[in-house]
C-alpha cells in the first residue's frame, strides 16, 4: 500500500518546512486586506474616469435633454386638463341658482334609525363579544 507512505511524506514535509508554511501563511492573511484595498482602489478610479469620459457624457446629456422635454410635455398637459376640469366646475357652481346654493338641508331625528350608542353588557351592538359566561362558550375540536 502506498497511502501510508505518503501520509509519512506529508509529515516529514511539515516537519521539516512547518514553519515556512505557517510565516508565508501569516503574511498572506496580513497583506490580503491591503492588497485588495488597492485593487478596488483602482478599479473605483478606473470606473469614475470612464463615467466622466467626453462621449459617454455627451451621450448622457443628449438622453438627459430628451427626457426634460417628454417630463414638460408631460406637466404642460396635465396642467391643462386640470384648468379644463377647474373652469368646468366654476361654470357648474355658476349655473346653479342662488336659492340652491343657499338652501340648507338639515337632518332632522330619525326613528327608523338605531342610536348611535350601545351598552357593551347587552350582548350585541358590535366591537367585541360582550359579555359571554364561560359556562356557555362552544367546544373546540371534535
Amino acid at each position: 500500500m502506498q497511502h501510508p507512505k505518503l501520509f509519512v511524506l506529508a509529515g516529514e514535509l511539515l516537519q521539516q518546512y512547518g514553519w515556512h508554511l505557517v510565516a508565508v501563511a501569516t503574511v498572506v492573511l496580513m497583506l490580503k486586506k491591503p492588497v485588495l484595498d488597492a485593487v478596488y482602489e483602482q478599479s473605483e478610479k478606473a470606473a469614475l474616469k470612464a463615467a466622466k469620459s467626453p462621449e459617454r457624457v455627451r451621450v448622457l446629456e443628449v438622453e438627459r435633454q430628451r427626457v426634460r422635454v417628454e417630463q414638460q410635455e408631460r406637466l404642460a398637459k396635465a396642467a391643462e386638463e386640470q384648468a379644463k376640469l377647474a373652469a368646468k366646475k366654476k361654470a357648474e357652481d355658476v349655473g346653479k341658482s342662488r336659492s340652491e346654493r343657499s338652501v340648507k338641508k338639515t337632518r332632522g331625528p330619525d326613528s327608523s334609525r338605531a342610536p348611535s350608542y350601545s351598552f357593551p353588557l347587552d350582548g350585541g351592538g358590535g366591537g367585541g363579544g360582550g359579555y359571554k359566561p364561560s359556562g356557555f362558550t362552544k367546544k373546540r375540536g371534535g
